[in-house]
């Protein structure tokens, strides 16, 4: 049983009965299917980041060009970074998870 699982989660025996000797719950690999998932969540985060960055780097002057009124400007920002926080726990979860 032991080396099965230690096989099936990509560990040698000793790692394996080492991991579980200090608490840890050894998981299998991730799937293609998972690691896409995974990949796709992390880049969208990334992309939402890039574009909160870039907003938050511009001029207040520029700002208000791009989005006419303020409070529809900081609802937007508000929005994008509730969309960071929630894909952060998404992310933080799957990989818990794992």
């Amino acid at each position: 049983m032991v080396v099965h699982n230690a096989r099936l989660s990509g560990r040698s025996k000793s790692t394996y009965l080492h991991d579980l000797g200090i608490g840890h719950k050894p998981s299998l690999p991730m799937t293609a299917e998972q690691e896409e998932a995974l990949k796709g969540l992390i880049g969208a985060r990334s992309e939402l980041v890039y574009v909160r960055n870039a907003l938050h780097a511009l001029p207040q002057t520029e700002r208000l060009k791009l989005f006419k009124r303020a409070d529809f400007m900081e609802r937007w920002l508000q929005g994008i970074n509730t969309l960071i926080e929630e894909l952060s726990r998404i992310r933080d979860k799957f990989l818990d998870m794992l």
